[in-house]
């Protein structure tokens, strides 16, 4: 079963005719985190209304009507405002675990944000085949030799990998290909080079199957290293998630995730901390800075951002990140806000739940302070929520 971005397959042709309208900025701010919360939500997340956060729920009336009235394949929709739940609709129970599909790269980079924290890595200017020392005939190649992680981890890593631009028959894409291996990483690194590293940026759900096989082979035992070091801090325990697994047993560090939208959203909330967790500094700020900072300009013409970081999309209102079918985190730094879509979009409709974010909910937090209830807009909320809850899709 192939769990990545087959659905992009088709973007080239989709984005000649259809560019996008949502980036119209190509800079953005220097995102400022705030490592203080009112309370963590390690044990759970508590509720509050969005105007005693400061949120107009008018807004978040409208943005989930506009779910309900297009009969969109939206499974949940989960908002934090200042570390409380002030929206929160699911088609099943709240607890349910998905498939985060390719938002397991904005894991694995906080991961490998760790593992260079701790020492276990030097630096992102690190050489990737200084890990795979039985790699003696790909070591011949001074384009392979100069991939750094960094390369990796910003989808710059020269390999020839047309995920994003061949056909849909399968059996030709690197993605299907990988996957029928014997050896996941071996394969990706044995692929011929295609540009220099670190120009480039070329979608590679292979990038991150080889900086999983990195941490394996530095030392780390990869799932316990997580549940450890970044999951049991969040009080995300091991009966909450699943890794599904590569052929050669390692976690699947591209696509392989599975867990609920509030433990996603506590993923986001890390962030939106600046790595800190009730005084616990579980990944560094410099490194979640790093990550939410420009690393490579895409070349998507606008479709989903213009600009990577390390594992994360990045907007102007904050930076998220995205799986097949419409998985998000979204951070929103500059409202202290965190949302999270799991979905089964199509290609089309993809930056949907983007569009609500920039539309709904960054303007519903315009206010800053508490604003005095509103009950018609509280109805209307409330109601559109338990529409969404109580429908099956269509």
């Amino acid at each position: 079963m192939i769990r990545c971005f087959l659905f992009l397959l088709a973007c080239l042709f989709l984005l000649s005719e259809c560019p996008s309208q949502l980036q119209a900025q190509d800079t953005y701010p220097e995102f400022k985190f705030s490592p203080h919360s009112a309370y963590w939500p390690t044990n759970g997340w508590k509720y509050s209304t969005p105007e005693t956060q400061g949120m107009h729920s008018g807004h978040l009336a409208m943005m989930f009507k506009q779910i309900n009235d297009g009969k969109y394949y939206i499974n949940s929709v989960l908002v934090v405002k200042n570390g409380y739940i002030v929206a929160e609709a699911d088609r099943s129970e709240p607890e349910h675990t998905r498939p985060l599909w390719s938002s397991t790269k904005s894991i694995l980079s906080g991961l490998v944000g760790i593992a260079l924290d701790r020492g276990v890595l030097k630096n992102p200017d690190q050489r990737t085949l200084e890990f795979f020392p039985r790699q003696e005939t790909q070591k011949k190649d001074p384009l392979k030799k100069a991939i750094r992680l960094g390369h990796l981890l910003s989808m710059r890593s020269g390999l020839d990998w047309p995920e994003t631009q061949t056909s849909l028959a399968y059996d030709k894409n690197p993605e299907y290909q990988m996957e029928m291996s014997h050896n996941w990483a071996e394969y990706v690194l044995k692929r011929p080079m295609a540009q220099n590293p670190g120009t480039i940026f070329n979608y590679s759900s292979g990038n991150y199957i080889v900086l999983t096989a990195v941490l394996n082979n530095a030392g780390l035992d990869v799932e316990r290293f997580a549940r450890r070091h970044l999951f049991a801090p969040l009080g995300i325990t091991p009966d909450r998630y699943f890794w599904n697994k590569t052929n050669e047993g390692l976690p699947n560090g591209s696509h392989g995730l599975v867990m609920c939208p509030r433990d996603m959203a506590k993923i986001g909330y890390l962030y939106l901390k600046g790595g800190q967790w009730d005084g616990r500094q579980v990944i560094s700020k410099g490194w979640v800075s790093a990550s939410a900072k420009i690393q490579a300009q895409m070349n998507w013409k606008g479709f989903v951002a213009n600009h990577y970081g390390y594992g994360w999309y990045l907007q102007p209102y904050g930076f998220h990140s995205l799986g097949y079918q419409g998985q998000f985190i979204v951070v929103m730094p500059g409202i202290d806000a965190v949302a999270v879509f799991t979905s089964e979009l199509a290609l089309h409709e993809l930056e949907l739940p983007l569009k609500w974010v920039e539309t709904y909910i960054v303007p519903a937090a315009k206010a800053g302070s508490p604003i005095p209830p509103n009950k018609k807009n509280a109805s209307a909320l409330q109601r559109e929520i338990k529409k969404f809850d109580e429908t099956p899709y269509w």
